[in-house]
């Protein structure tokens, strides 16, 4: 009986440790994850938009070069 009041009392320590964590501590942290996600993540699409033009304007300039050479032909 007193090894289980022991593991409790230990346990409920464990727990106050968990939740020992500020509020103030806590939303700063989910800030900079937030901005870190917002941050890569326009990156990303930044990256993505320059791929986009410079295979749009790759295959515009494949076109212009198949044309001419049917044209010549």
């Amino acid at each position: 009986m007193q090894s289980l009041q022991a593991s409790s009392a230990a346990q409920n320590r464990s727990e106050v440790k968990m939740a020992d964590v500020s509020e103030r501590t806590l939303q700063v942290a989910i800030a900079i994850s937030f901005a870190t996600g917002f941050l890569a993540g326009w990156q990303a699409n930044r990256m993505r938009r320059k791929f986009l033009d410079w295979r749009k304007k790759r295959l515009q300039d494949k076109l212009a070069e198949t044309q001419k050479k049917l044209d010549l032909a």
